[in-house]
């Protein structure tokens, strides 16, 4: 009879992640059942523009220490975050002091992308808040950033060379910003999946410096230190209209599901 019973009850599988999910999981030991869903359902979204993904960077800066949000989420170790100065690691996101605090991405522009006229850096913010550089980097010899800042009062820019600043009114610091480009004449800015400024200017190619996340690498030097507390953030190729919605979705539903 005990037997018979045993065999009656029904079996509960283990939850199945995604790759991404799962090596995370592994290599942190992260147990927050919210955190670990959210996650896995961002991936399972995003899977529709892995194209666009592949040995690139995307940080996930909830995870409340600095040893697992420094990970690239997408597996290259190369570009795991290397940290400095003041930054509070929250469950709702990095906070940075405003005075010193940054993260160097690893990431150099012309070497890393795919194309020197192709790529999309964003930036998701907790908090209202317009100083300083989100993400980025310029170079002084070649007079080129590509970055997303908020350093003036009232205004989001995205540069792309230093004769264009895609740009655009912001009288709330949080949100979604996005920087993208497709070619050598399609740059695009977006805050919230909305279409906030573009040029079809010939802006030349990419310099190959470090991005630094929370400040500006102005050739080796971090400047612009912003006070925005990222939830996410990352370096990828370039998206097309219809990929911008589904990465700002996902990231929307992200912060969603995890209740911050």
């Amino acid at each position: 009879m005990y037997y018979s019973l045993i065999n009656s009850m029904k079996r509960v599988a283990a939850p199945s992640y995604t790759a991404r999910t799962q090596a995370l999981i592994t290599a942190t030991g992260l147990s927050n059942t919210t955190k670990i869903n959210a996650i896995n359902s961002f991936d399972l979204e995003i899977q529709s523009i892995e194209s666009k993904l592949t040995n690139k960077a995307l940080y996930l800066l909830f995870l409340e220490n600095s040893t697992w949000n420094a990970r690239n989420f997408l597996g290259t170790s190369t570009f795991d975050l290397t940290f400095s100065g003041g930054l509070s690691h929250l469950a709702s996101g990095i906070l940075p002091n405003g005075v010193n605090g940054f993260a160097n991405t690893n990431f150099k522009n012309a070497t890393h992308l795919t194309s020197g006229t192709n790529y999309t850096l964003f930036f998701q913010s907790m908090n209202d808040s317009n100083t300083g550089v989100d993400i980025g980097s310029y170079s002084v010899t070649n007079a080129i950033p590509l970055d997303i800042e908020s350093r003036f009062s009232g205004a989001i820019y995205a540069g792309q060379n230093v004769n264009i600043y895609l740009t655009s009114a912001n009288s709330d610091g949080s949100g979604i910003y996005i920087n993208t480009r497709t070619s050598n004449s399609d740059s695009r800015l977006y805050k919230d999946g909305v279409l906030k400024d573009s040029s079809t200017q010939n802006i030349g190619t990419t310099s190959n410096i470090d991005n630094y996340l929370f400040a500006r690498n102005n050739s080796g030097t971090a400047s612009f230190y912003g006070s925005k507390k990222g939830l996410t953030a990352g370096i990828i190729d370039g998206l097309t209209i219809a990929e911008i919605a589904i990465l700002n979705t996902a990231l929307t539903n992200l912060k969603t599901n995890l209740g911050v």
